[in-house]
Order: C-alpha cells, then sequence, then structure tokens
C-alpha cells in the first residue's frame, strides 16, 4: 500500500485502535477511532512539525520491521497524561494481533483541516 492522508485534503483513514493502558472495549463499536496517515522519513520536518519526544521514522522503518508509530500530543497528552507515550503500544487489528509500538510524539499541527483543532 503506498501513501495516503495527504495534508490539507481532509484525507485520512479512520482506524480504531486499542491503547496500553486503556479499558478494553466491551465490544467492537467501544474502540476508540483515529485518523490514520501514511508518513515517510521528513513528514513532519516538512510541515514543520517537531518531533518533541522519542524520534521520527527512519528508512529502515519499513514493512520488514517491527510496526511502529508516531503520534501527537493531543493522542499522547489524552491517552498518556502520566507519563511519557514513546514505547507504549498501540493494536490496530486485535489484541491477539502484533503491536505497534509508539517511537515518538509529534507536536499538534493543522494537517488535516485549518479550521479544526489538532485531533
Amino acid at each position: 500500500m503506498g501513501p495516503w492522508g495527504t495534508p490539507l485534503t481532509g484525507n485520512s483513514r479512520p482506524g480504531n485502535v486499542d491503547i496500553e493502558g486503556q479499558p478494553a472495549p466491551l465490544k467492537a463499536s467501544d474502540r476508540i477511532a483515529v485518523p490514520l496517515r501514511s508518513m515517510t522519513p521528513g513528514y513532519f520536518q516538512l510541515l514543520g512539525m517537531p518531533v518533541a519526544a522519542g524520534r521520527d521514522f527512519r528508512s529502515t522503518d519499513d514493512r520488514t520491521a517491527p510496526s511502529v508509530a508516531v503520534i501527537n500530543q493531543a493522542l499522547a497528552e489524552r491517552y498518556f497524561p502520566q507519563g511519557s507515550a514513546v514505547g507504549k503500544k498501540l493494536w490496530f487489528d486485535a489484541l491477539d494481533k502484533p503491536a505497534t509500538e509508539i517511537i515518538g510524539v509529534a507536536t499538534n499541527g493543522r494537517t488535516g483541516d485549518l479550521t479544526q483543532s489538532p485531533e
């Protein structure tokens, strides 16, 4: 799958996620919904959104490597208010599937729509 979620187009893929430390949902429809974007190394630098904690993507973060994610500060503050989100796990398919590790937290940016607060 190629990149998707071009900034300021409103184009992102909705995804349901389970977040380490959060209560397990009682039913599938109770899972946390987040907008997802495909990114490559240098994305945050190009948009002027520094990675405030952890690291950015590297060229070695490819399909052969363990799954990693960079989240924004809004998600980090909401779901990890007591500490760092870096190193925590996300599950996009199901809890019995391999987890995605949070490797970085980027500053908030308005990449979906300039009139809406960061999600």
